[in-house]
């Protein structure tokens, strides 16, 4: 992979894109394109990790989750479009922006997804699934375990209150919700 390295989905309505009218979005998609979108296999949810500004529609083949790894799925996903701050839709992901994404699989909507919480419930440790190219899969997995260790020893060396506070929060959360 050149550019993008990975997308972070960080949580999914899980009928939300069968709300969608997607003949509303006829000024970015040809009606062939609208055609072909099958909502049933279809979800919204937020993604980050944008690398560099990026043309959608884009396809991504392997899914796993960053805090546990030997939770991985093979699955074709397609990023259709996407929009920010729910407003308007487009078809370009933007470099250090989160946005709120339509994304179609291939088959099923993957069982893999249910790790994520909704957003309301989301807690800054919960798990986030990494959606990358199978190609590229454990040159994902040691980046993302590199990056968590690394802010680990940050937080550790200039923040220690705040590490252990924050530590201390994460325990009791998975503690109450065993």
């Amino acid at each position: 992979m050149k550019a993008l390295e990975y997308i972070r989905l960080e949580d999914w309505e899980k009928n939300g894109a069968a709300r969608l009218n997607l003949a509303s979005f006829s000024d970015i998609f040809k009606i062939e394109e609208i055609e072909n979108i099958n909502l049933k296999n279809c979800i919204l949810g937020t993604i980050t990790h944008s690398f560099d500004n990026t043309i959608l529609p884009l396809e991504l083949d392997a899914i796993f989750a960053d805090k546990e790894n030997d939770k991985c799925t093979n699955c074709k996903v397609r990023i259709i479009g996407c929009s920010n701050y729910k407003k308007k839709f487009h078809k370009e992901l933007w470099k250090g922006y989160s946005h709120f994404a339509l994304l179609e699989f291939q088959n099923e909507i993957p069982e893999i997804l249910n790790l994520l919480k909704p957003r309301s419930l989301k807690k800054r440790w919960d798990t986030n699934l990494i959606l990358c190219n199978s190609d590229d899969l454990k040159i994902c997995e040691e980046r993302i375990k590199k990056s968590i260790a690394e802010v680990e020893e940050f937080m550790k060396k200039k923040n220690l209150h705040i590490w252990e506070a924050n530590k201390k929060e994460e325990q009791e959360y998975k503690e109450r919700n065993r």
